[in-house]
């Protein structure tokens, strides 16, 4: 019986891996993709790759670890998605097996359940997933990022859970702590930031080797340390005008951030909010190691919410840490209860079964947008270079090339290609960056009805 539970428990993680595998390879290059291929394009070495990084943190922001591995991805694989394809699929499997092993800590009895609503619940409510997971940019700046923290931070539970001594050379581990810690702190600032606070609060109730708690909270306090005294930060902030000042700034802050925790949250802080009162009904100590690591998550998920208000005006992606936490808080508290009665166990069943069903049609659905985005963008790439290639000028020598826009009607959750699609004009951002890609004075976009009218492109 356990082999079988083994075997689907198996099949459902391999589900996962080839879902996202399949969304990954049906995403083109975007955006921010072409800027980092140009500059790890023409780096001579390794080592121009960290110069470029170094130029970054001083100038832009100090999320190094984050771009420094796009910068290896582009340097290595060019524009060739296949490799990261292949990666972020298991970067993106190991994230929902860690969130898993963060709720089930204690049994290696698969609780397939318990992964399907971890998983299912992730793939409705994580944050912008065609920004956070598909777009290779974004993918190494959140799903790469937050697998490293979600993995520090299980690593600081099976070190702390047990004596150091029962688990080999304590030095060892001590050192393990710091260095993760040092890379999960200097990840991403609201994330980095609730993981501060994880350690900061085993350092204060753990009761494992001081020296281990010391060296998680130092290497995470560290890195994010490191993050936040970029001076690029200062540079990115200054060109951000927000329109308030003093308290109003503040307060305007605030209203944003619980505007986008109502849209991006509620279904999950309802869900919260159910299962831990059914939980107390059914008797369940607010001392309870679970209902204790439900409010952790939960707490962590706020305060990678809340402290965005240091923050101008900040993008929803940067919720996708936060929402992860939520998920595991969820994953947690309904763990908690206890579903032996019939009404409860049918109705969690119809509620997984329902998540599936919905998942299937929908997956199929976007996949189909996904694919005729992924045709429209190549086609157009193609178009580009033959242009480039015509050398067609204008009476002012300058070089202007022509580009269909995506057509209405397939954009999805799970890609950011609308969002930064070129427009009409010259000089938005979107055709600005193609243009400088490519080299050419300007890029203007031509709607896609308009570019495919009698099968001629009208100027």
């Amino acid at each position: 019986m356990k082999d079988k539970r083994s075997l689907w428990f198996a099949a459902a993680v391999a589900g996962t891996f080839i879902a996202v595998l399949i969304y990954e390879g049906l995403t083109p290059i975007l955006s921010d993709d072409l800027t980092y291929y140009k500059a790890a394009h023409g780096a001579a070495g390794l080592w121009d790759l960290f110069a470029q990084e170094a130029e970054q943190y001083r100038n832009w922001t100090g999320r190094s670890v984050a771009h420094l591995l796009v910068r290896l991805f582009f340097y290595a694989f060019g524009m060739k998605r296949a490799v990261f394809n292949v990666v972020a699929a298991l970067v993106y499997t190991a994230m929902m097996l860690l969130m898993y092993a963060l709720v089930r800590r204690d049994s290696r009895d698969p609780d397939l359940r318990l992964y399907l609503l971890i998983a299912l619940g992730f793939w409705f409510f994580g944050v912008k997933p065609g920004q956070t997971v598909y777009w290779e940019t974004g993918a190494c700046n959140y799903l790469f990022t937050t697998t490293l923290i979600l993995g520090f931070m299980k690593l600081c539970m099976h070190t702390m859970t047990d004596s150091p001594g029962k688990r080999g050379n304590p030095a060892l581990w001590t050192a393990a702590l710091f260095l993760t810690g040092v890379l999960a702190g200097w990840c991403n600032e609201n994330t980095s930031g609730a993981v501060v606070l994880f350690t900061a609060i085993l350092l204060i109730v753990s009761k494992s080797a001081l020296p281990l708690r010391i060296a998680a909270f130092a290497g995470a306090g560290g890195g994010f340390l490191m993050q936040l005294i970029s001076p690029g930060n200062r540079v990115r902030s200054a060109t951000i005008d927000e329109g308030h000042s003093g308290l109003m700034l503040y307060g305007a802050r605030l209203l944003k951030i619980l505007h986008q925790v109502h849209e991006l949250f509620l279904p999950l802080l309802l869900v919260f909010l159910f299962l831990m009162l059914l939980a107390a009904r059914q008797e369940v100590f607010r001392r309870h190691p679970g209902a204790v690591n439900a409010w952790l998550f939960f707490l962590l998920a706020a305060a990678g919410s809340g402290c965005l208000i240091l923050a101008p005006s900040p993008q929803t992606r940067v919720f996708f840490g936060p929402g992860v936490f939520l998920v595991i808080a969820c994953a947690q508290a309904a763990a908690l209860v206890r579903w032996e009665e019939l009404l409860l166990s049918v109705g969690r069943d119809f509620v997984l079964g329902a998540m599936l069903v919905i998942f299937l049609f929908s997956y199929f659905e976007n996949g189909g947008n996904l694919a005729r985005i992924h045709r429209e963008m190549n086609a157009r790439y193609l178009l580009a270079q033959e242009a480039i290639l015509a050398d067609e000028r204008d009476e002012d020598g300058d070089l202007i090339i022509r580009l269909p826009m995506l057509p209405e009607g397939f954009d999805s959750p799970y890609t950011m290609a609308y969002e930064v699609d070129i427009g009409t004009k010259w000089y938005s951002f979107s055709n600005m960056q193609l243009a400088e890609f490519y080299g050419v004075s300007y890029v203007k976009g031509v709607p896609f009805d308009t570019w495919h009218a009698d099968g001629e492109v009208q100027p």
